[in-house]
């Protein structure tokens, strides 16, 4: 017999389940915390999980996916002009960094790999991450086929470190210098898109983009 409301029940599992590893850590977070939290019995939670567990890697499942839909929705099929490319890049990280600012407890576990969780989630987490890579990895070597960026350095390297700028970029706007999970950064998703979107252009082609808006230096 299906619960009433029962998607509703395991949301609100998932949120108070991701939000506990995030601020003690997988280790420290014991099943009865969760549904104490969630205001319902221990009855209750193995009707939708078999275990702290595999509410773990749900948690990381389905941030993991939603992070790499947003960077496909970024995929090019034809070669496009530069501006057209920013464009789009500053719209698909304007996204991510919204859908990280929802999901900030996801994005603490992936950022902290939580210290001392099961190795199932250990690999979980450095899978997650890797996924983030290979999805920009894609969008490169995609533009480089297509000849809307230079061929002239390796599709790997270039991928490295724009995915450390922004993997670094959004961690900073979401936690700040000091890993606060209640950080409000001092500009908006859309303006750290575009500053992103600035360094990011300047590392792949070489030189700034100049159809993108300056914004003044804090």
């Amino acid at each position: 017999m299906k619960r009433e409301n029962s998607g509703d029940m395991r949301e609100i599992l998932l949120h108070n389940g991701a939000r506990l590893f995030a601020t003690r850590g997988y280790a420290a977070v014991r099943i009865a915390d969760i549904v104490s939290q969630s205001g319902v019995t221990q009855a209750a939670f193995y009707w939708y999980f078999k275990s702290k567990l595999e509410m773990a890697l749900e948690i990381i499942r389905a941030g993991r996916e939603c992070m790499v839909a947003v960077i496909r929705r970024g995929y090019r099929e034809h070669a496009v002009s530069l501006p057209d490319m920013a464009s789009n890049t500053r719209r698909w990280l304007c996204e991510l960094i919204s859908f990280a600012d929802q999901n900030r407890h996801f994005m603490a576990i992936l950022y902290s790999r939580m210290p001392g969780a099961d190795p199932l989630v250990d690999q979980a987490v450095i899978e997650a991450r890797e996924a983030l890579y290979q999805a920009l990895q894609r969008n490169i070597a995609q533009a480089v086929q297509e000849h809307m960026l230079p061929s002239v350095q390796g599709i790997d390297l270039r991928a490295m470190f724009v995915h450390r700028l922004i993997e670094g970029g959004i961690e900073w706007w979401l936690f700040g210098h000091r890993g606060e999970l209640d950080y409000s950064a001092p500009i908006s998703a859309d303006e750290m898109a575009a500053r992103l979107t600035h360094y990011e252009f300047f590392g792949l082609c070489g030189e700034p983009l100049k159809p993108l808006p300056a914004f003044p230096v804090d």
